[in-house]
């Protein structure tokens, strides 16, 4: 074992190892567990001395060494397993994973500080109870000196880690797990635009790019790759198998007669297909002047489109063997249809994902966010709280997530508390500019704070930076724009959704009867009658938290001018 160098850096192999269900045995039984703790880290500590490792840190049920050779590492951790298991049979003991990796390491004091302690902090948290995960650095350098059972895991996105790691799994005897923890986002990888002919700069491609990848990645359903990551490989498909990159965003500038053309394509990296492309044409000086408006209108429709591409592949597995991300993206697929049953399907789908990882804060929030759906759909029948404990949970798991703010303003809006909302809705805006549906979900909340006409412009924002966008997008423009008297824009809006709902029927003959056309006003309303028969003006307008009392006096009157009973 190397001995200890105040601030000189150096490289080391470290075993991280975290007990399982330390703090339920705690609830259950104090003395026992403590007795158990006590046993179990004797036996740690002492395998790890036998092969000539350092303890450096513990901390409650959690132990951390380092090995000098990689090789000690990987004994001394089968080597503890095995002892666990068998001192199990006759004492109380606790199970623990174990994740080891190398690299370099840090000197504080008799601590060790680097990304190489996290990262094999992040491996143990992949193991099963009783297994061990390696990184393949270890394995690269131990391979040959150690007869094991391994499984390949290929590379995986570690929490709070840049660059994904390839992950071997050492088979001890452990019980395997219904399922190994699953990543919670899509790889991309973003490359340097290539500059065609003369008259583009580099430092104009690598700023495109590095644009992009600052947009793409505030988004937490995407991990993203910098171009320093894929400097040496420009293949997709050979990213897809080296990397696990699932998508590639590529593309082009080229200068002709003084304009600029800038091409974009998403490709299918397991496939090689393009699943979308975009050109941009016009006057050099203007897309440069214009060029946060350009990314901003990629960003939001490579999202889009890699969403979609996504959830096809999703929606390919069985519910009851997909991970918690696909069932995300399968909620998320059901979340943007307006009709009872595709809310019924989202919400069960996203109870799943959230039972399969409860800290997963992006589940948690779409989760409240289609139970406020529901709750809005019938009032009378549900109580508000259990759907604000569940933004308020996702909140909690990830506050610098933008969709948790944003669910917890829209469940503060639907409380009234429309300050709270904003101050909410702006900390999502903040969070992630780049996100069309946080815009979208800004339109209803401007037109309740007795701002429609901003409303309108949310929402229109929105639809041009995402052409694609699900039909809701427009749902919110035409209550803005009946809000805002522009009664001609509210029913073309309502009219661009494909499959009309109540509210969407409710607005359009609203809006027909502000416009004099009382027979077109009459088949909507006899529409939504026929989707809703007890259907009341009233209860409708009072669902929506109207700050001025003439907003919601005007879309009363509208209603019941259209003949939908008061």
């Amino acid at each position: 074992m190397r001995a200890e160098v105040a601030g000189e850096s150096y490289t080391a192999t470290i075993l991280a190892t975290d007990a399982v269900g330390y703090s339920r045995a705690m609830s259950r039984d104090e003395a026992l567990a403590l007795r158990a703790l006590a046993a179990s880290k004797a036996i740690i500590t002492t395998a790890i001395r036998q092969f000539d490792g350092r303890v450096f840190a513990t901390a409650g049920d959690s132990v951390l060494a380092e090995f000098a050779a990689p090789g000690n590492a990987v004994n001394a951790a089968v080597t503890m397993q095995r002892l666990l298991a068998e001192a199990a049979r006759h004492v109380s003991v606790l199970s623990y994973r174990v994740g080891i990796h190398m690299g370099p390491v840090h000197p504080d004091g008799t601590d060790l500080l680097g990304d190489t302690v996290n990262i094999a902090a992040r491996l143990e948290s992949l193991a099963y109870a009783g297994g061990i995960c390696i990184s393949g650095q270890v394995h690269q350098v131990a391979s040959g000196t150690l007869d094991l059972d391994l499984v390949e895991l290929g590379p995986q996105l570690l929490k709070n880690i840049l660059e994904p790691v390839r992950v071997l799994r050492i088979r001890v005897g452990e019980a395997e797990e219904i399922e190994a923890a699953a990543p919670r986002a899509s790889l991309v990888a973003v490359l340097t635009f290539v500059s065609q002919g003369p008259g583009v700069e580099p430092y104009l491609a690598e700023g495109l790019a590095d644009d992009l990848v600052v947009g793409l990645s505030r988004f937490q359903n995407l991990a993203v790759l910098s171009r320093a990551s894929t400097a040496s490989d420009t293949d997709p498909m050979r990213l897809a198998a080296a990397l696990g990159v699932a998508y590639v965003v590529r593309g082009s500038l080229r200068v002709a007669v003084g304009r600029l053309r800038i091409a974009v394509e998403v490709v299918d990296a397991r496939t090689g297909r393009t699943i979308w492309a975009e050109r941009f044409d016009g006057a050099a000086e203007e897309i440069l002047e214009i060029q946060d408006e350009v990314i901003q209108r990629l960003v939001a429709t490579i999202v889009g489109r890699i969403e979609e591409a996504t959830t096809v592949t999703s929606r390919r597995k069985r519910p009851e063997s997909a991970a918690a991300f696909d069932l995300l993206l399968q909620g998320v697929h059901h979340a943007n249809r307006l009709d009872s049953k595709s809310n019924l399907l989202a919400i069960e789908l996203l109870e799943t994902a959230v039972a399969r990882d409860p800290g997963y804060a992006l589940a948690w929030a779409w989760l409240a966010l289609m139970r406020l759906r529901r709750w809005a759909w019938t009032p009378v029948q549900m109580d508000l709280g259990p759907v604000r404990e569940t933004a308020q949970r996702a909140l909690v798991l990830d506050p610098s997530e933008s969709w948790c703010h944003l669910v917890a303003g829209q469940v503060a809006m639907y409380g009234s508390a429309l300050e709270i909302a904003e101050v909410h809705h702006k900390k999502a805006y903040s969070l992630n500019p780049y996100d069309c549906h946080i815009m979208a979900l800004r339109a209803p909340l401007a037109t309740y704070l007795g701002k429609p006409e901003e409303g309108a412009d949310w929402a229109l924002r929105a639809m041009s930076l995402y052409p694609g966008h699900p039909s809701w997008y427009a749902t919110n423009l035409g209550l803005a724009q009946y809000c805002a008297r522009n009664y001609a824009e509210a029913e073309r809006a309502y009219l661009s959704v494909a499959e009309p709902q109540l509210g969407v029927l409710a607005g359009l003959a609203a809006a027909r009867a502000q416009l004099g056309d009382a027979k077109g006003a009459e088949s909507a309303a006899q529409a939504a009658l026929r989707l809703q028969p007890d259907f009341s003006s009233r209860v409708f307008v009072g669902m929506r938290p109207f700050r001025r009392a003439e907003d919601g006096t005007h879309l009363l009157e509208g209603l019941t001018r259209a003949g939908l009973p008061e």
